[in-house]
């Protein structure tokens, strides 16, 4: 999804509701936290502090350059 995306979908809710965010196994009734940040994510400038197992290694080879991060 792109911001883009996800800012289309958003103008169509009602504007005054508390965000939440769910894992991907959580019911349809549960959440896991609300959004305390929306930052960027960029590959260039927020390297790994440690060094990365090679399965770490290969998520963070896979992920975008660029991509905005939600956090609860």
């Amino acid at each position: 999804m792109t911001v883009k995306q996800l800012i289309a979908r958003l103008r169509k809710m009602p504007q005054n509701l508390q965000v939440s965010y769910a894992h991907h196994d959580n019911s349809g009734w549960e959440t896991a936290g609300d959004i305390c940040s929306v930052t960027i994510l960029d590959k260039a400038s927020d390297k790994p502090a440690c060094t990365l197992d090679r399965l770490d290694q290969e998520r963070y080879d896979s992920m975008p350059k660029r991509q905005v991060v939600i956090r609860g």
